[in-house]
């Protein structure tokens, strides 16, 4: 029903078909919606029901229902309140003060701008600590890892149906050349074949590129200020009751040496990630290490 209003009276500019009909209908439900809620507001006090009375304009209180049911009740006792002090005590502070204390809200030195928390990487926070080993240039980057990473990601969740295809798609992305789909494809293979990958097989319960972060509280296992610290680990597997982390290489290996150096410069990544798994899961890391794929080698750290 569509009303258009003029001062205090109203013009009916539409309504349905047979309204005079349905609105005694709609009436009565409304009238009932009032009488439910007069009852639920009736019967829910507990101690006390206070009522408003309007006795110069009784019709337009809900309880007017109640009216003559309320004559010898009791009106509420009207509340005194004391009116506050408006004197208050304090200290007077000066311009000076005043100006002093506005430059400095948001300088350097205010606690406004002393962190609370820091942040940081486990990759950051490698970097920062054994220097990286000398590396032979292959002209790959850091993107022949990412391409072998996300392959296997993709393998362990499901092998694709074509795999040659899958892996040219992976290289368009990361911007490389197609010739090098062979070379993906020919240790990807091999990773396969590998007894890292066959154990992983057999697990039930296979996590990969799991993501996590966690609180270190500042004065624990070397943190100034209370940290987070963010990674990601490449493959975690449950075998004969405890956990297995892998972390994926695929640094180019040389010689023993130069594996030698990598496993020792990775180390401190892969017990972090031990360390911190075992407190999200509340359970134990059975076996962890580093696999590297240039060399199908995996390292236990």
């Amino acid at each position: 029903m569509i009303n258009k209003k003029k001062g205090y009276a109203s013009e009916i500019l539409g309504q349905p078909l047979n309204w005079d009909q349905f609105a005694a209908v709609e009436k009565q439900y409304i009238d009932a919606e009032e009488t439910r809620l007069l009852y639920v507001a009736a019967t829910r006090a507990k101690n006390l029901l206070v009522i408003s009375a309007y006795p110069h304009k009784p019709e337009i209180s809900p309880w007017k229902f109640s009216e003559k049911h309320l004559k010898g009740v009791p009106a509420l006792e009207e509340v005194q309140v004391s009116p506050a002090s408006a004197i208050v005590g304090g200290v007077t502070i000066t311009k000076q003060e005043l100006i002093k204390a506005r430059d400095g809200f948001l300088g350097p030195g205010s606690p406004v701008n002393a962190p609370g928390y820091s942040v940081a990487s486990v990759t950051d926070l490698l970097q920062g600590g054994v220097a990286s080993p000398a590396r032979k240039s292959t002209g790959r980057g850091q993107s022949w890892g990412r391409v072998i990473h996300r392959v296997l990601e993709s393998s362990i969740k499901k092998v694709p149906a074509n795999m040659e295809l899958f892996i040219e798609n992976i290289i368009a992305e990361e911007g490389r050349e197609p010739e090098e789909k062979v070379q993906v494809l020919s240790q990807i293979k091999k990773i396969m074949q590998s007894t890292i990958w066959q154990r992983m097989l057999k697990s039930k319960k296979q996590f990969v590129e799991v993501p996590f972060s966690m609180k270190v509280e500042g004065g624990k296992q070397g943190f100034k200020v209370d940290t987070v610290i963010s990674g990601v680990i490449d493959l975690v597997f449950l075998e004969n009751g405890g956990w297995v982390i892998v972390d994926y290489k695929t640094d180019t290996v040389e010689d023993e040496e130069g594996l030698k150096n990598l496993v020792k410069y990775y180390r401190p990544q892969v017990e972090m990630y031990r360390r911190f798994w075992e407190d999200i899961s509340r359970e134990k890391v059975c076996d962890a290490g580093l696999y590297f794929t240039h060399v199908d080698k995996w390292v236990g750290v």
